[in-house]
């Protein structure tokens, strides 16, 4: 009974290997006392039905936390992979910002001294020329500023330019209308001229056969005064 007691109260922690090397001492002995015997052995499997039901309840156990922590472990993998992907992906575009050719860097600017000189105030701080990146988008800003100046002075004076060039064309065509004039009047006067000159010379004749008539006339009336004509006696 002593033995049945001590192993009654064996704790279910006890390893299975030491009940099983009992009950192998227990089987291999030929006790008298069958009856103590058998109380002992049912008390070893009593205590190996408990250990293995311990047993069972601690590996479902082990095998939750298991799943919680491998759920727990592939979550945080997921994660972590996908902090990779999106490392990956910044530093893909952060490379090919850094290849990318803007056009800022073709465009003709003010040289930096120019800028410093021409610009205003408020955007050639001390800190904005410490910050190159800020520094650029002023300059580029100047820049527009100063392009949209000079477009709008340049539109301004082509329109100058065309409103000189109507009032030139209307001024021109003034002037030819005053040469077409002068050119029909002095026409007009050389055709006048023309036929002054065509007229003159008949008159003239007239005039000389008209004088030389009266002369003749006159000639036949001195011939015909008596002693006027004769000599001296």
């Amino acid at each position: 009974m002593q033995s049945q007691t001590t192993y009654a109260a064996l704790s279910p922690t006890v390893s299975h290997e030491r009940y099983m090397q009992r009950i192998r001492e227990l089987a291999s002995t030929t006790a008298p006392d069958s009856e103590t015997l058998l109380s002992e052995a049912s008390a070893l499997f009593a205590q190996l039905k408990a250990l293995n039901r311990a047993t069972n309840a601690a590996t479902r156990d082990h095998k939750q936390r298991t799943a919680e922590a491998r759920q727990a472990m592939d979550h945080t993998h997921l994660g972590l992979q996908n902090l990779m992907y999106e490392r990956r992906h910044f530093e893909k575009e952060i490379e090919k910002c850094r290849q990318f050719a803007s056009v800022y860097q073709d465009i003709p600017l003010y040289p930096l001294d120019e800028f410093l000189a021409r610009a205003p105030q408020e955007v050639r701080t001390e800190d904005i020329l410490k910050n190159e990146h800020q520094l650029m988008l002023n300059r580029l800003s100047f820049e527009l500023a100063e392009r949209q100046r000079l477009d709008e002075q340049r539109k301004r004076l082509i329109q100058e330019r065309d409103d000189l060039l109507k009032e030139s064309r209307e001024q021109q065509a003034r002037l030819d209308m005053i040469n077409t004039e002068i050119e029909r009047v002095s026409k007009a006067g050389l055709e006048a001229q023309t036929k002054v000159t065509e007229l003159v010379p008949v008159e003239v004749k007239r005039t000389e056969d008209s004088i030389t008539d009266n002369n003749m006339e006159t000639s036949v009336q001195l011939e015909s005064i008596p002693g006027e004509t004769a000599g001296p006696e």
